[in-house]
């Protein structure tokens, strides 16, 4: 049982509930909950994320990762492969309720039906154009079976919907399917989304996190906090003292950035480009900390920053990034971006750049632990290549999140659902976060799959529970 796997861990520690809590960021009565058996949360629930994250930073903090690695089964040094074995440890032979075998085969089961009448295959057909046996295909319209996330049928499957469906002049109901504008479908890879919504993947996870950015925005502490924007240093001495140009796999990386952040933040009142298509694990547990007291330290001093954000990762994956970025965006320094052309399969980048200093590099997707290669520049004619890429990559991009102080106006024909505290307003081309209480301010998001979830939070039993009414 988890509780009993929690309880050794405590145990193995030596340290209580509220020890464990404060590494976590969690409440403690929601992990004595967890450790008494009063609670068992889905592996993807903010809590039990936090509650793991927290326990491999202690664990690292104090040693006690080779004990950890033991009571787990575990034989690699790589923090993210300790961290799934332990997810895994937690979770064995428990079956939550987003248990992807039961939840999710209804709704493939009812999809796969939909686009196959909307592509005009029938069980026939299909079989012919992937390959397979109609006997599989017909399992999985009655929704015995369904494909693994990342199996070449899957992809092939949504390849031939796709293309039959475009030769078939139906994008626009397609588009109606999938609860995206046709404006946007040239936007995103309609395969992969096409994937995610046969499988239902998300669609809880995009709903509580659409839930959980509400819930943030309502509970606010406007304006930001004078102690936020202090300017007590997190960037210290040793980081601004280094003086190695290249750096090596996720370590370097956090090495790197920590030192650019740190000058900036000495510098101040200068304008900082990020991006980095990176799987963004080398940011997490204590770094991520850092990161945030890093770019609190830089827009308390004035520094500009635009991001272009990558939105190829999981849509929740996104709002819960977005969420804590919010107190950031109220000091009107930050402008966030999203690009509309697809990041590379071979190789992932990142480029921070500032007038006097730059960190870019690149690695194999999935080498970022230990191959990746960073540069730390401060050459001007360097500086200047990488400031004309951004740019260029920049006209190729959208505003993701865009903060407004009081109440905006729609432009475009609109949904609204509320309470007396906050609104959420959905349309076709933007879904907006109004809070009503003092001060008022409006949170604009622009990506259509993030519009989608929050149009799918206000669908939800969830919305009526916090609202308590229905669309105007």
């Amino acid at each position: 049982m988890l509780n009993e796997k929690i309880k050794l861990i405590l145990k193995l520690f030596n340290v209580t509930n509220e020890q464990i809590a404060a590494y976590s960021g969690c409440s403690v009565t929601n992990l004595s909950r967890m450790s008494s058996g009063s609670r068992t949360p889905d592996k993807s629930n903010p809590t039990m994320v936090k509650f793991i994250d927290g326990v491999c930073l202690y664990a690292e903090e104090n040693y006690l990762t080779d004990k950890l690695k033991s009571l787990i089964g575990s034989d690699s040094d790589n923090e993210y492969d300790i961290r799934t074995a332990l997810e895994n440890w937690l979770y064995e032979g428990i079956c939550t309720k987003t248990d992807t075998s039961r939840k999710n085969s209804g709704i493939f089961s009812r999809r796969l039906k939909s686009v196959m009448e909307l592509a005009d295959l029938d069980s026939n057909a299909l079989c012919k154009a992937a390959n397979i046996d109609i006997s599989y295909v017909n399992r999985m319209r009655r929704g015995d079976r369904i494909p693994k996330e990342n199996s070449k049928l899957l992809d092939n499957i949504c390849n031939i919907f796709t293309d039959t469906i475009k030769k078939n002049g139906e994008l626009d109901k397609l588009a109606e399917m999938l609860e995206i504008s046709p404006q946007r479908l040239g936007e995103i890879d309609i395969c992969e989304t096409m994937k995610n919504w046969l499988r239902g993947k998300n669609d809880l996870l995009d709903i509580y996190a659409a839930e959980q950015t509400l819930r943030y925005i309502m509970g606010l502490s406007l304006p930001l906090r004078a102690d936020m924007l202090s300017g007590s240093s997190a960037a210290d001495e040793k980081a601004l003292g280094d003086t190695n140009d290249i750096y090596i796999g996720a370590k370097g990386l956090r090495r790197a950035v920590t030192r650019f952040l740190a000058s900036a933040s000495v510098k101040g009142n200068t304008e900082l480009l990020l991006y980095s298509d990176q799987d963004m694990r080398w940011m997490k547990g204590r770094f991520e900390r850092k990161w945030l007291s890093l770019m609190t330290e830089c827009a308390g001093r004035g520094v500009r920053i635009k991001i272009i954000h990558n939105i190829d990762r999981d849509i929740s994956e996104i709002l819960f990034a977005v969420k804590n970025w919010l107190p950031l965006y109220m000091t009107g320094l930050i402008e966030s971006y999203y690009c509309i052309d697809s990041a590379g399969s071979r190789f992932s980048h990142t480029m921070f750049i500032s007038p006097e200093c730059s960190v870019d590099g690149f690695c194999t997707k999935g080498s970022e632990e230990n191959s990746g290669i960073y540069r730390f520049g401060t050459d001007p004619d360097h500086i200047k290549l990488l400031t004309e890429n951004y740019e260029r990559m920049l006209r190729s991009c959208r505003p993701l999140v865009t903060f407004s102080e009081g109440i905006t106006e729609a432009d475009e024909k609109t949904a609204e659902y509320g309470s007396n505290s906050i609104n959420i307003r959905i349309g076709e081309k933007s879904a907006s976060v109004i809070r009503l209480s003092e001060p008022k301010c409006t949170f604009t998001f622009t990506h259509p799959l993030l519009i989608q979830a929050f149009g799918a939070f206000t669908k939800n039993e969830r919305c009526n529970e916090l609202f308590g009414n229905t669309a105007d």
